[in-house]
This record gives C-alpha cells, sequence and structure tokens, in this order.
C-alpha cells in the first residue's frame, strides 16, 4: 500500500544520532521556518470577516498576523465559514515549520545502517531519533519524516551513498 500515490510508512526504518538503539546518522541538523507563520488569521469575503488567534502561542511568539481574502461570488458565504477557515490556517501556521537534515552513515553491510532502495527510497516515511545535548528529537516517540528527495554519491565500487535527506517539499 501506498501513501498518496507514493511511498509507504516505514516503521522498522529508524535512523538515530547519539541514540543507544540505532547510531547510524553522522549529523542531523534542524531549523525552523518561520516565513509562514501567523498567529492570528483575518479572513474576509465579500462583506463580511472573521478572525481567529491562537492565545497561547501569541504570548510566546508574539503577534504574527496575516489576511485571507475568501472568494464570495454570491455574497451568502456564512461567517461561521470565514471563522472555520480562519481557525483552521491559524492552527496550522501558529508554530514554524521544523525541518530536519538528517545525514546517514555509508551503509556497510550490516542491519544498523538501513540501505536506499533495499529498506526505503523516495516517498516513504522512515523514523528518526536524535539524543545530543539540546538536540531531543523523538526520544520518547519515534519522530516520523517522509522522504521528498535525497542526494545519492557512488563510489568506485558501485556502492551509493546517501549524504543527506531531503524532508520536506520544495522547489
Amino acid at each position: 500500500t501506498t501513501i498518496y500515490g507514493i511511498g509507504q510508512d516505514r516503521p522498522s526504518v529508524v535512523f538515530g544520532y547519539q541514540w543507544g538503539g540505532s547510531a547510524n546518522l553522522s549529523s542531523v541538523t534542524e531549523s525552523r521556518d518561520g516565513s509562514n507563520l501567523a498567529t492570528r488569521i483575518n479572513a474576509r469575503s465579500t462583506n463580511k470577516s472573521a478572525m481567529a488567534q491562537d492565545i497561547a502561542q501569541i504570548q510566546v511568539l508574539g503577534l504574527w498576523e496575516d489576511s485571507l481574502s475568501v472568494s464570495d461570488g454570491s455574497g451568502t458565504l456564512d461567517v461561521n465559514i470565514l471563522k472555520a477557515y480562519a481557525g483552521a490556517e491559524t492552527a496550522f501556521r501558529a508554530s514554524p515549520t521544523r525541518r530536519f537534515s538528517p545525514t546517514p552513515t555509508a551503509y556497510n553491510g550490516t542491519y544498523l545502517t538501513p540501505a536506499v532502495f533495499v529498506d526505503y527510497e523516495l516517498g516513504d516515511i522512515i523514523y528518526m531519533v536524535a539524543d545530543r545535548g539540546a538536540m531531543q528529537i523523538g526520544v520518547t516517540t519515534r519522530q516520523p519524516i517522509r522522504i521528498f528527495g535525497f542526494t545519492v554519491n557512488i563510489d568506485g565500487e558501485g556502492n551509493e551513498h546517501i549524504s543527506e535527506f531531503q524532508t520536506t517539499v520544495s522547489a
């Protein structure tokens, strides 16, 4: 079975960084993208408006406001629809997007390092754990990440090595 036509959930494929169960990542970086952040959304139609906000996130991150237009050719759009739309947008955008860039160790023929195109491939959901100082990712519950791309290097013997995963969709 596939997930939306591509990839599978691979719960047995776990990559770890400084973690006892699996130490098969040579490095991992985490970044947070706030370019689409909005802790308050104002949704507007032809002659109505509604607002939704995340008070808890406003107290942590401050007020990040955005205004969205909703097409309403007939002028009959219910204000509750606008409020629901603003609420859904706020729920999705009230926190920065977390991005992970894990770099796996080279596959050495053991089961400690999952092999690309054998154990997982593009579109799959794999799992990650990192336990190093402030880098605490998936320690209590493994963090699922979807593989949207990776860089493959092939050595002189024809072995494939992944140098980094791409875990978010980008152009």
